[in-house]
């Protein structure tokens, strides 16, 4: 069941939420920014790890909330493996969204809250990242339900 969506969820302790997506498909990293740039105080992407590592460090704006996509490339790290490291790396980081194409994982490593299975629906993402509740444990979903 998706739970409401929480008073005020665009701020974090008075400043605007900033999400960040990390997509290595420019359509679906463009779709998600146009969706989501309606509802956060900012949206930053970036087409790959290097360049999300640069705004995951600006301490300036450092990022809220995270959607990472699984693969970057031949040769590059998945997103599995990223976001351990960028959750060390960026204190700020609140909820962070795995979407991949492959089969469900066997196990969510740590880090990561919510993994998403493509096609996904952006109204299930929004509902995740505007919940107000705590979070009990990483959350793993196929297609568009929550």
């Amino acid at each position: 069941m998706v739970q409401p969506l929480a008073h005020n969820w665009m701020t974090l302790g008075g400043a605007p939420r900033r999400l960040l997506i990390v997509q290595h498909y420019a359509f679906a990293r463009r779709s998600l920014e146009r969706y989501f740039g309606a509802t956060f105080g900012e949206v930053l992407t970036a087409a790959n790890p290097a360049d999300a590592e640069a705004l995951l460090t600006d301490s300036q704006r450092p990022p809220t909330d995270l959607i990472c996509g699984q693969y970057f490339g031949e040769n590059m790290p998945l997103g599995t493996e990223l976001i351990p490291r960028w959750r060390s790396l960026c204190p700020t980081l609140g909820r962070v969204a795995l979407v991949t194409a492959s089969e469900a994982l066997s196990s969510i490593p740590e880090g990561i809250d919510a993994v998403f299975e493509k096609p996904v629906d952006p109204g299930v993402l929004l509902s995740f990242f505007a919940r107000g509740d705590p979070l009990s444990g990483p959350v793993q979903t196929h297609g568009s339900s929550l």
